[in-house]
């Protein structure tokens, strides 16, 4: 690569970017000598990104020079015994809808193909890279429609097994859908450039799946902010998309800054490209989304006035996390509820209603289902409308609803004597619902003591482990010992000792839960234990020693034939050891 830049270095091609380390990165240079100013620290020229064997080539505007270094590229590949891959190889033209004047208008016909050693390269309008889409207008449009399509892959993934399972705990569910489905949305996202249009894209993909997990109706008009409050309710620390993107965005910010000086990505963030900019107000940038992160993170209300402050919070790492992690997140999303609130509250008052607070349904921790039904018929479960269907017909439950609905709201309601059986009808199904969910409830306590009782016999069974093959004098004194086999055996002058082997000490089971908290085997012991006849005797009986020796005799007598008939080799009777098998 050395070779190939320095080549491209002599046709002048590359990004030159200008770079100061002592600058404000967060406000854009104005030409002038103050501290926005890239003047004076030192020039950066990017020719090249590498990835393994994927690379990527920069120039500016001219394409005959970007011709002239593809071709660059390809000789200087085949005299090191490498070939350009051109049905792979692609170029895309980033530019700006806007142009500076109106004679340099370059026409898409104009162009002409892109030559590389007379072959043509197809120019693209988007282009993957490590797994992000980037567009010719430098837009994320494409990007952020793969990352929503990737979340609903995710979730339709699981959702038969997790987020549709009846009999699996909504926390459990919320805690999948934060591990499986979230993260396929923010995939290199602390590098996006995003407006709040984008951002309110992201959340409204996560409001729709959650709205499946929580198994809400869009009749209920559920909002995002009351889904993550009952998420946080239930015990699940759930955070809005837009906040966690822009936590990431702050995080890699911080990390640019606690770089050394000569890191080019550092030189990127303290430097601007060479030229002049378009008439009007510039595009959003990814330092613009920074200094928006700060304000929304409570960092500084105005950071680019008070950036010798957040340079010094930045280098302190631990600083700088507290301001996205805990209490600093807690305060971001209570800000963002707050908002919400006021927005509705507001959108009410313009249309001439009266506000009104809808706070958490309480008991949604006991409810069998955690569900919560955010309508008139808060006190109905969700499961009482099917079981009706089941019973008296669509048409007619959906009457018998609207009639009840009407009834909680203090509404009259014209009942006929074909009629009277509806509010005693649904007050049974709710009555036989309260039996199922106190069921539930005795079942989930058991479920949770079990739980704290196989956590309490992992640590022990952690604990008596490491030490069950161990023998201590003092605390085995009266221990008995179960023998699996004899081993070996040897002879000491006139005494005759056997290599026994141990059964495993034994942890019980557990005596409330011995299916739940079976007996666990220690380790097995080592082969070391050499005891006399007399003592083998008194452990295992008299006979089976007997019994054992002459297995030992005749083992022992077919060895030396066959070790005799083999080599000649005599096998005497004093052979100590382990025989295996």
């Amino acid at each position: 690569m050395e070779e190939i830049r320095r080549r491209l270095e002599g046709i002048e091609s590359g990004v030159r970017i200008k770079f100061n380390m002592e600058c404000n990165p967060l406000r854009r240079s104005n030409g002038k000598e103050d501290e926005t100013s890239r003047e004076g620290g030192g020039e950066l020229t990017i020719y090249d990104l590498l990835f393994a064997d994927d690379s990527v080539f920069f120039n500016l505007e001219d394409m005959g020079k970007s011709m002239r270094g593809a071709t660059i590229v390809n000789k200087v590949m085949e005299a090191f015994g490498q070939k350009v891959s051109f049905a792979k190889t692609k170029v895309l033209i980033v530019e700006s809808k806007r142009k500076k004047n109106e004679d340099i208008v370059v026409i898409e016909e104009e162009r002409g193909d892109f030559l590389m050693d007379g072959n043509s390269i197809e120019i693209v309008e988007d282009f993957k890279y490590l797994g992000t889409e980037a567009e010719t207008d430098g837009n994320l449009k494409k990007e952020l429609k793969k990352r929503v399509g990737c979340m609903h892959g995710n979730f339709k993934k699981f959702e038969e097994v997790t987020f549709q399972n009846k009999y699996l705990r909504m926390k459990k569910k919320l805690e999948m859908f934060v591990c499986a489905v979230v993260p396929a949305g923010l995939y290199n996202c602390s590098c996006w450039n995003l407006n709040s249009k984008q951002l309110r894209k992201m959340n409204s993909t996560a409001r729709g799946l959650l709205t499946r997990v929580f198994r809400f109706h869009w009749r209920n008009r559920v909002s995002y902010d009351y889904m993550i409050k009952l998420a946080r309710s239930i015990g699940s620390p759930m955070i809005p998309m837009h906040l966690m993107i822009q936590r990431q965005r702050l995080k890699l910010f911080g990390h640019m800054l606690r770089m050394p000086d000569d890191r080019d990505i550092k030189k990127l963030l303290f430097g601007e490209i060479e030229g002049t900019r378009f008439r009007g107000r510039p595009n959003v940038q990814w330092i613009d989304n920074i200094v928006e992160d700060m304000k929304t993170f409570n960092i500084s209300e105005r950071p680019k006035e008070d950036w010798p402050r957040i340079k010094e919070l930045a280098l302190d790492r631990k600083k700088w996390l507290s301001f996205m992690e805990e209490e600093g997140m807690e305060k971001a999303v209570e800000q963002w509820m707050e908002k919400n609130r006021r927005r509705r509250k507001n959108r009410m008052i313009r249309e001439d209603k009266t506000p009104v607070e809808c706070g958490i349904i309480g008991g949604i921790e006991e409810f069998k289902r955690s569900q919560v039904w955010r309508s008139p018929l808060e006190e109905v479960p969700y499961t009482t409308e099917p079981n009706l269907v089941k019973k008296v017909g669509k048409i007619v439950a959906k009457e018998m609803f609207v009639d009840y609905s009407d009834i909680q709201r203090g509404e009259e309601v014209k009942l006929d004597p074909y009629k009277k059986w509806i509010v005693p009808v649904v007050k049974i199904w709710i009555h036989e619902l309260r039996n199922e969910k106190e069921e539930s409830l005795i079942w989930w306590k058991k479920r949770d003591y079990i739980d704290r009782r196989k956590e309490e016999r992992r640590k022990l069974i952690e604990k008596w482990m490491p030490g069950s093959n161990e023998w201590n004098e003092n605390d085995g004194r009266n221990e008995g010992f179960e023998i699996r086999d004899i081993r070996g055996y040897r002879k000491r002058g006139n005494r005759r000792e056997y290599l026994v082997e141990y059964e495993p000490r034994v942890l019980e089971a557990d005596i409330e839960f011995p299916e739940e908290l079976p007996a666990v085997n220690g380790r097995p012991w080592d082969l070391v234990d050499w005891v006399t006849t007399t003592e083998l005797g008194r452990r295992i009986g008299k006979d089976i020693v007997l019994r054992k020796r002459m297995e030992w005799y005749r083992l022992m007598n077919e060895i030396k034939k066959r070790v005799v008939g083999a080599q000649g080799v005599v096998v005497g009777e004093d052979v100590g050891g382990i025989l295996e098998g």
